[in-house]
C-alpha cells in the first residue's frame, strides 16, 4: 500500500511563518483525519473494508520546515480477516528547499524502514538512501521538495491555473522523483469534506478559501499513459487539506478532516 504523504497539499503536498493566516502561507498545524471507506470497485483486491486515523503535523522551526505524519488504519479482507497497518514519516526540508531529511517506519518492521537525504540545487541533485539499502538517485533540474511543491501550487492556483505539472522528490518510497499532474478546480461542494463534517477548528484554519485538486503521480523514467496512483483532495490557501481521497487495491478510501489547531512556528 502506497505510503500516503500529504504535505500541507499534503502534501502534499505540500512556506510561510503561522500567524494570522492569509492567502497563499502555509499554515504550521496539527490536523487529525478520519480514514474511512467511500466506496468498493467491483475488483477491490484488498477487501471490503478500511477504517482508520491518521495524524499530520507542519511546522515552521528556525530555517526548517518540519513534516511529521502517523496512520494506524485497519483493512477488513474479503474473507473476513483483518490486517493493521501502522505508518511514521518524517522530514526536514530546509526553507530555501537546498535540504532535505526524511525517514519511513512501518509496523515496527525493520526492514521496512526508509532513511535518506537530497539536496537540491539550481542545475537538479541527488537522494541518497541510506536504509533500507545504500543508493542514490539523481534529482532533474527543477525538482521540488514537498512544501515548495505546495507552495507553487498555491500560487498556481491563485493565478487561476487549471493544470499544474511537477518534478517532485518526497522520499516515501526507494526511487527517484515523481512527476506529478495536477488539475485544479473550483472546491467542490458535499463531497465529504469541511461542508458536510463537523471539525473541532477553534483557530478556523479550515474555514479558508480552496480548491479542489486531482494529481496523478507518474514515473518519469518509465513514461506511461496510466498513472502510478491518483489522489484527489481539498486544499485551502492555507495549505491545510480537509479532503483526501484515493484507491487502495480497489477501495475508495476517504481521509476527512476531523480536529485542527495551529502550532507556534519558531524563527530562532
Amino acid at each position: 500500500m502506497k505510503t500516503l504523504i500529504i504535505t500541507a497539499t499534503v502534501s502534499v503536498l505540500l512556506a510561510s511563518m503561522l500567524g494570522t493566516a492569509h492567502a497563499g502561507t502555509i499554515a504550521s498545524h496539527l490536523a487529525v483525519y478520519d480514514v474511512k471507506l467511500a466506496k468498493t470497485q467491483p475488483n477491490a483486491s484488498v477487501g471490503a473494508g478500511i477504517e482508520g486515523r491518521y495524524i499530520i503535523t507542519i511546522q515552521k522551526v528556525c530555517n526548517d520546515w518540519i513534516m511529521q505524519q502517523e496512520s494506524a488504519i485497519e483493512i477488513q479482507l474479503a474473507d473476513g480477516n483483518s490486517i493493521s497497518d501502522f505508518m511514521n514519516f518524517s522530514a526536514v526540508e530546509a526553507i530555501d528547499a537546498s535540504s532535505y531529511r526524511f525517514s519511513v517506519g512501518r509496523n515496527n518492521d525493520a526492514s521496512m524502514t526508509i532513511l535518506g537525504d537530497a539536496s537540491i540545487s539550481k542545475n537538479g541533485g541527488v537522494a541518497k538512501f541510506q536504509k533500507p539499502e545504500t543508493v542514490e538517485f539523481k534529482l532533474p533540474k527543477g525538482v521540488l521538495l514537498p512544501i515548495a511543491h505546495t507552495r507553487e501550487l498555491i500560487a498556481r492556483a491563485e493565478s487561476g491555473e487549471s493544470q499544474y505539472n511537477a518534478t517532485t522528490f518526497e522520499g516515501t518510497e526507494v526511487g527517484g522523483a515523481k512527476l506529478i499532474s495536477t488539475f485544479i478546480s473550483k472546491l467542490a461542494k458535499n463531497n465529504g469534506s469541511a461542508d458536510k463534517v463537523e471539525i473541532i477548528d477553534k483557530e478556523n484554519l479550515a474555514k479558508r478559501p480552496g480548491w479542489t485538486v486531482h494529481s496523478a503521480y507518474f514515473d518519469p523514467e518509465t513514461p506511461t499513459p496510466e498513472p502510478l496512483y491518483e489522489i484527489e483532495g481539498d486544499m485551502l490557501d492555507n495549505g491545510v487539506v480537509t479532503r483526501i481521497q484515493m484507491d487502495i487495491g480497489g477501495l475508495n478510501t476517504q481521509y476527512i478532516l476531523k480536529e485542527i489547531k495551529s502550532i507556534p512556528a519558531s524563527d530562532c
